[in-house]
């Protein structure tokens, strides 16, 4: 038996959990602190030149009257250094300094006339830039050209919106910071509470290894975890099944063999000492238990073949089969003055693996006969059920106490263990019998016969219900 490798070292499945609930978190986090300070950023803007406009609408009636007052845009260029146009104040190191409003005035041909900057003095603004400018107009209500304010002029933000932004980014991220402190400890017991039930799974499965069959999980636990639970108890009982099985199957095997074998060294050791003579007779019962011992080991290569193989399906007539197997038992049935009777159409058809079917055909028959006294008369039917056909095997022999019927089809069961050495049988025959019809998804069972004997009814299901195993 090969030792298992030796696992890596790799981290516990709480680790794991914990790892990829903080990445998690920091992937989910990262898109939504990037929205989030889009979203603000986009917002602040629309607020800032919704402000501008509103502004423009309010100066404009100023600018209008100082056009009047001047009659030239030139001399209304000092005005734009007072109030209300006035300042604003920004932050610096070390104290403040005075910021101008930014204001600009274009004439009817969208060039610039007035800029509080200097710097658009004499260009043209295309037509797309004036979507939301402030009209201006003279005292007869005559277009003097347009007027444009801060974000309206240029989308910049200025230095004091720009520190305002920067100190909700800063706000943002310490929020997400603190969120992800606290969500540390949330992950940890997280982690720790889904791998709890699996550790405790992983400590049974050791203690199964040992022969231990708990599997018990705490009733708390996730109903994947309790689901994993019973399957591993299952699969625990299923094993520890199997090995029962084995166990009996070896003791059963050795106490079979062990009589043959006893009783071929038991005659060659008297022939060796001269006790007995050495004479056809001797070695005909030395080669008759050769033989029935061979018998027992073919059996059980049979049982376990039929256990590891799959079975391969063709139609068949019943008659045909029924007709093969009886012929062979004929000449025995006629010495010992017993009746086989046939009861079965020429037409019924059946689907499986006719070499298993007949197998089972000679296991029942043979298992009849030799229970059938001299005289008596055994009986193989076939009829229709429903979704399926029925084969039954009936004898006139002493039948079966009920307390034993469910005993009968396990290996080496043997109701009449004196009669079994008289007959020769093994035990096995109906155990090879159950496991070729279980493989075409069949049932057996036992009853008892009108005439008293014993009644082996097996149901084969029709080839659409078969699955094949």
């Amino acid at each position: 038996m090969s030792v298992p490798k030796r696992l890596p070292k790799t981290p516990s499945l709480g680790q794991a959990i914990f790892v990829r609930f903080v990445i998690l978190l920091s992937l989910s986090f990262a898109p939504l602190f990037i929205g989030i300070l889009y979203t603000m950023e986009y917002g602040f803007r629309s607020y800032v030149y919704a402000g501008d406009i509103r502004k423009a609408h309010e100066f404009a009636s100023l600018l209008e009257s100082d056009y009047s007052a001047t009659g030239s845009w030139k001399k209304v260029q000092p005005f734009l250094t007072r109030p209300p146009f006035g300042y604003q104040t920004e932050q610096t190191s070390p104290g403040y300094r005075l910021i101008q409003e930014r204001v600009v005035v274009l004439d009817n041909s969208r060039r610039v006339v007035l800029d509080s900057k200097h710097v658009l003095l004499g260009t043209v603004h295309p037509p797309e830039h004036l979507t939301n400018a402030v009209r201006l107009f003279d005292k007869q209500k005559k277009p003097l050209g347009y007027l444009l304010i801060g974000t309206m002029i240029d989308p910049a933000l200025t230095i004091n919106h720009q520190a305002f932004l920067a100190d909700m980014a800063v706000i943002l991220l310490i929020l997400f910071l603190a969120s992800l402190a606290v969500s540390l400890p949330l992950a940890f017991w997280l982690g720790s509470r889904i791998s709890r039930p699996l550790k405790i799974l992983v400590k049974e499965t050791q203690q199964a290894a040992t022969g231990h069959w708990t599997w018990s999980v705490p009733s708390s636990s996730p109903r994947e975890i309790q689901t994993l639970a019973q399957e591993f108890q299952r699969l625990g009982f299923s094993l520890k099944a199997s090995e029962t099985r084995q166990n009996e199957l070896i003791a059963d095997a050795a106490h079979e063999l062990r009589t043959p074998l006893t009783v071929i060294r038991g005659t060659l050791e008297a022939m060796i000492d001269g006790v007995f003579p050495l004479e056809k007779r001797t070695l005909e019962n030395v080669y008759s238990e050769t033989q029935r011992l061979e018998k027992i080991v073919e059996s059980l290569r049979q049982l376990q073949d039929l256990r590891t193989t799959r079975v391969k399906p063709t139609p068949f007539m019943w008659r045909t089969l029924i007709d093969q197997v009886v012929g062979l038992f004929q000449a025995s049935a006629l010495e010992n003055h017993q009746t086989i009777l046939i009861r079965c159409a020429e037409k019924i058809q059946g689907w499986g693996e006719s070499e298993g079917v007949i197998q089972v055909l000679i296991n029942l028959l043979s298992n009849a006969l030799r229970y059938t006294p001299k005289g008596g008369t055994v009986t193989v039917e076939i009829s229709a059920v429903y979704r399926g056909t029925q084969l039954s095997v009936e004898d006139s022999g002493p039948g079966i106490p009920f307390q034993e019927r469910e005993h009968i089809f396990e290996r080496f069961v043997r109701l009449d263990p004196s009669r079994s050495e008289k007959t020769g049988a093994r035990g096995l025959g109906l155990a090879i019998a159950r496991e070729i019809i279980l493989r075409h998804s069949g049932s057996i069972r036992v009853t008892e016969a009108p005439r008293g004997g014993a009644r082996f009814e097996v149901t084969f299901p029709s080839a659409q219900l078969n699955s094949f195993s």
